[in-house]
């Protein structure tokens, strides 16, 4: 197998963004007149500050275990002499990549480092298997 440099992917999580998402609909709300509501309705009960933080710290385990489960397999497809197994590393990253989009769709707050460049190198690493 060829040998490419190493690339790590990195994440980033803002409290503050994590934050402005939750409040979002509820600034929506306030702006918006249509979406007033009776005086003593509720249209949900918005989290407390222990239940966002929890949401935070568990989204950010969450995110950290993605990212590491992607860099653990792009660096053993790496490592790796046999096809099969460099293979299943990268098939083991890029569903990890598409997890970790999913979030970052749901979630604005989290932001992927480095996605492009090892995007490119899971794609050197299958070319180098396929290649006789």
């Amino acid at each position: 197998m060829k040998h490419h440099d190493q690339v790590f992917l990195g994440f980033r999580l803002k409290k503050e963004l994590f934050l402005a998402e939750h409040y979002k609909d509820l600034l929506d709300d306030l702006l918006d007149p249509g979406a007033t509501l009776p005086p003593g309705v509720s249209g949900h009960e918005e989290p407390s500050p222990e239940e966002l933080q929890t949401a935070f710290e568990g989204i950010s385990r969450e995110v950290r275990r993605l990212v590491e489960t992607v860099n653990d397999a792009v660096t053993n497809a790496q490592e790796s002499d046999d096809a099969a197994t460099r293979k299943s590393e990268i098939e083991t990253a890029r569903a990890m990549i598409s997890e970790l989009q999913r979030m970052t769709d749901r979630h604005p707050s989290v932001q992927l480092e480095r996605l492009e460049e090892v995007l490119l190198l899971i794609e050197r690493i299958d070319q180098d298997t396929s290649a006789p």
